[in-house]
C-alpha cells in the first residue's frame, strides 16, 4: 500500500489487525465451525427420531425454529454493533502502549508518568466497558436461550400428552426415546444458535481482514514502459517540468507547478520555512507521493515509466533520523549482501567507525538492538553514511543528515560529503543555512512554490529582499557570506559559530554568577526605614508608635538603615 495509507492508520488498528483478527480466522473461526456442524447433525437426528413417536411434534419444532430465528436475529444486530465499537476501543490502547514505550526517556525525563498511566487507564476503562456490554448480551441471549429449551420441552410433553389421552395410538418405547431425546434438542438448538453468533463475530475478521486485502496497491504499473538498464542513472539530471503533487486524493496541493533543472553533478540546496515544502520533494523524488501533474524525468526517463524498486535502488538517501533495524550490523550496513568485507571495511574507516565496530565483541556480525539504542545517534547517522558511500548512487539526498549530531561529527560529515561525492548530484533539505552556502545554486520554496532558484551569492547581493537573502540576514552571521564567496570552508564556519555559541554561553554564565552575589548583598542591606507621622495615617500611625514604645522601654533600641548605624558606631569610638 502507498505510505500515506500507513499515515492516516493507527498502529494500534494495524497491530489489532495482525494479531486478534488473524488469530479469529485462523484458530477460533475453524474450531466455531466444525462445532456448528456437530451439533447441526445432531439436532437433525433428534428431531427425526423424536418425529418417529407423533408427526405433530414437526409443527412444534417449526414454531420453536421460528423463535429461534427472531430472537438469534435480534441478538446478531446488537452484537456487531458492540463487537466493532470493541475493535475500535481496542486500537487505542495498542497506540498508546506503543508511544509510551517509544517515548519513555522524554516522559521520565519531564516527569508525566502520571498523566501518561492515567491516559491508558482511560483508554483501557472504555475498551473495558465494550468487553461488558459484551458480557451482557451475551447473558442476555443465553438467558432467552434457556427459555426457550423450557419452552420447546413443555411443547413436546404437552403435545405427547394430548395424543395419549386422544387416543391416538403410540408404541411405548417410541414415547420413551422421544423424552429421552427432547432434552438433546433443546441443548442442540442453543449451542447452534451460539455458534452462529460466535460465527458471526469470527466473519468480522475476515470482512476487516479482506478490507486490507482489497487496497490499492503502491504500484502503478506492473512493468515499465521503457526498459533501463542497470547502470541507470548514468550522469544524474533531474528534471521538474511543471510538477505539482498532494499527499493524498482530496487534500489541497503541498507542492504546485515546479519547473526546474538540476544539471549533473551539481550540488542544490533547499530552504524554506516550515511548510514550504522542501522535504515534500524528495519524496516526490523517491515517489512516495504521485504527481497530479507534471512529471519528474531523471536523465530522460519519466519516473512513473519504472518500477519502484529501480527508482529507490538507484538513489540514495541520508535521512535525518537514523533508522537501524534489529539484526547484525553487517545486515544494516549492507542487506542485499552485494559488498565484500574489504569494501565494508573500506568505508567503515572513512567515516572512522573501524575502531568502534572492531571493539565489539562480533565485529559486523555484532547483534544490534531494536531502533539502534546500543549506538549512539552520531554513530548511527555515520554508518548510514556507510550505506550512501558503499552504494555511490549518482542522486545522493540529504534531509539535514547533521541536524541531531556534535560538531566534530558534523565536520567529518561535511568533509566526507564534498570529498567523496564530487561527481554526484546532491541535493540538501537545509535547517541550517551553513550546510549549503558553498552550493551550486539553492531552491528558497515558500508554501509548495519555488520563489528563488539561483546561485547563493547571486541570490543575496542580486535580491537583497528575496527570500533567501532575507534568511541569510535574520541569521546575522557574517561567516555565511565568506560561505558563498568560498573564502571559508563548511568545517571552518561551522567550528567558528560553536566556539562563538561557547563563549556566549560562558558570558552569560559569568554574568549570572556576578548577579547572584549582588542579589544577595542588597538583599542583606535592605532594611525599613522609620515612618513619618506627616505622611501616614492616623490609624496607622497608632500601632506603630505603640511598637516603638515598647522596643523602647525594652532596651532602647532605634530602628536605624544600616549606614546610619555604622555612622553611630564611629561617633561612639570617637567619644570614647
Amino acid at each position: 500500500s502507498p505510505v500515506s495509507f500507513f499515515d492516516v492508520t493507527p498502529m494500534g488498528r494495524l497491530v489489532s489487525r495482525f494479531s486478534n483478527d488473524l488469530r479469529s480466522i485462523d484458530m477460533r473461526l475453524p474450531l466455531f465451525f466444525e462445532f456448528f456442524m456437530v451439533q447441526v447433525s445432531i439436532f437433525l437426528v433428534s428431531v427425526t427420531t423424536i418425529s418417529m413417536s407423533s408427526w405433530y411434534l414437526i409443527f412444534v419444532f417449526v414454531v420453536i425454529a421460528i423463535l429461534y430465528y427472531f430472537l438469534q436475529n435480534a441478538f446478531r444486530k446488537s452484537l456487531i454493533e458492540v463487537r466493532r465499537l470493541e475493535g475500535i476501543t481496542r486500537s487505542p490502547v495498542y497506540v498508546h502502549f506503543d508511544n509510551t514505550l517509544s517515548g519513555l526517556a522524554c516522559l521520565r525525563a519531564y516527569d508525566c508518568q502520571h498523566e501518561f498511566r492515567l491516559e491508558f487507564q482511560k483508554a483501557v476503562n472504555e475498551n473495558s466497558r465494550m468487553w461488558l456490554n459484551m458480557f451482557f448480551h451475551n447473558s442476555w441471549f443465553y438467558q432467552r436461550l434457556d427459555w426457550t429449551s423450557a419452552l420447546t420441552q413443555l411443547l413436546i410433553l404437552a403435545v405427547l400428552f394430548i395424543n395419549k389421552y386422544a387416543g391416538i395410538g403410540m408404541h411405548g418405547g417410541l414415547v420413551a426415546l422421544a423424552l429421552s431425546n427432547m432434552t438433546a434438542v433443546t441443548q442442540s438448538l442453543g449451542q447452534i444458535s451460539r455458534c452462529l453468533a460466535d460465527l458471526e463475530q469470527g466473519m468480522q475478521a475476515v470482512e476487516r481482514m479482506l478490507e486490507y486485502s482489497s487496497l490499492p496497491p503502491e504500484e502503478l504499473k506492473e512493468s515499465p514502459a521503457e526498459p533501463v538498464d542497470k547502470s541507470w542513472p548514468k550522469k544524474g539530471e533531474i528534471v521538474f517540468k511543471d510538477f505539482s503533487a498532494r499527499y493524498r486524493p482530496g487534500l489541497p496541493l503541498v507542492l504546485k507547478h515546479l519547473n526546474l533543472t538540476i544539471k549533473h553533478g551539481e550540488k542544490i540546496g533547499i530552504v524554506g520555512r516550515t511548510g514550504s515544502g522542501k522535504s515534500t520533494t524528495l519524496l516526490a523524488l523517491f515517489r512516495i507521493i504521485n504527481p497530479a501533474e507534471g512529471s519528474i524525468t531523471i536523465d530522460g526517463i519519466n519516473t512513473l515509466d519504472m518500477h519502484l524498486a529501480t527508482i529507490r535502488s538507484a538513489l540514495t538517501i541520508i535521512p535525518q533520523e537514523p533508522t537501524l533495524f534489529t539484526g547484525s550490523l553487517r545486515y544494516n550496513i549492507d542487506p542485499v549482501g552485494l559488498y565484500t568485507d574489504e569494501q565494508i571495511w573500506g568505508a567503515l574507516k572513512l567515516t572512522r567507525l573501524d575502531g568502534v565496530v572492531r571493539d565489539l565483541p562480533g565485529g559486523l556480525d555484532s547483534n544490534v538492538t531494536e531502533g539502534g539504542d546500543n549506538f549512539s545517534v552520531g554513530q548511527r547517522q555515520l554508518i548510514c553514511m556507510v550505506r550512501a558511500l558503499l552504494r555511490h548512487s549518482r542522486i545522493i539526498c540529504m534531509d539535514e543528515a547533521t541536524a541531531s549530531v556534535d560538531i566534530q561529527t558534523d565536520c567529518l560529515i561535511q568533509e566526507m560529503i564534498r570529498s567523496q561525492f564530487q561527481d554526484c548530484t546532491i541535493i540538501t533539505v537545509a535547517h541550517r543555512l551553513h550546510t549549503i552556502m558553498d552550493s551550486d545554486r539553492v531552491m528558497a520554496m515558500r508554501a509548495g512554490e519555488l520563489i528563488e532558484f539561483d546561485k547563493p551569492l547571486t541570490l543575496i547581493r542580486e535580491h537583497p529582499d528575496g527570500l533567501f537573502a532575507s534568511m541569510v540576514a535574520a541569521t546575522n552571521d557574517a561567516s555565511l557570506i565568506q560561505l558563498a564567496e568560498g573564502k571559508v570552508s563548511v568545517t571552518e564556519a561551522l567550528i567558528e559559530r560553536d566556539r562563538k555559541k561557547k563563549e556566549r554561553r560562558r558570558h552569560r554564565h559569568q554574568q549570572e554568577s556576578q548577579e547572584l552575589p549582588a542579589a544577595a548583598a542588597t538583599t542583606t542591606t535592605t532594611t525599613t526605614k522609620p515612618h513619618d507621622k506627616d505622611d501616614s495615617d492616623e490609624e496607622s500611625s497608632k500601632p506603630i508608635k505603640s511598637h516603638k514604645k515598647k522596643k523602647a522601654k525594652r532596651g532602647h533600641v532605634k530602628i536605624l538603615p544600616l549606614d546610619d548605624e555604622q555612622a553611630e558606631d564611629k561617633d561612639k569610638d570617637k567619644s570614647k
